[in-house]
């Protein structure tokens, strides 16, 4: 994690937290795992790293359950929920543009095609 810090790879610091939180959660130490999500959770959100919000938030709300507290919980995971569903929709206009490009070069090919055998025929 040092070498992240040196270089300003606030990603890679973000990842490796939230790592180690989990990994903790797992063990057991649910104070670590706390801390160490939170601030992965404030560099992702610095950052504006929708993905890694996502992650974040799903294992704050798995602690948070563990610990007993149901109200933080549902809070982590109706933010995971909407990182998902702002995701999934970026994703979706990007396919839908994709489509629509694709559309738009074979509909010019086939004209172009057309014009050619048009052409050709004369």
């Amino acid at each position: 994690m040092n070498v992240n810090r040196e270089i300003k790879n606030n990603r890679g610091i973000g990842v490796l937290l939230n790592n180690l939180g989990s990994s903790e959660i797992d063990v057991g130490d649910l104070h670590k795992a706390k801390i160490h999500l939170d601030e992965a959770l404030v560099i992702a959100r610095d950052i504006k790293n929708l993905e890694l919000i996502s992650t974040v938030s799903k294992r704050l709300s798995r602690l948070a359950e563990k610990q007993g507290n149901g109200k933080e919980a549902l809070e982590m995971y109706k933010l995971y929920v909407k990182m998902k569903d702002t995701i999934n929709n970026e994703e979706t206009q990007k396919a839908t543009i994709r489509q629509q490009t694709q559309y738009e070069f074979e509909k010019a090919q086939i004209v172009k095609e057309n014009e050619a055998k048009e052409h050709a025929r004369l």
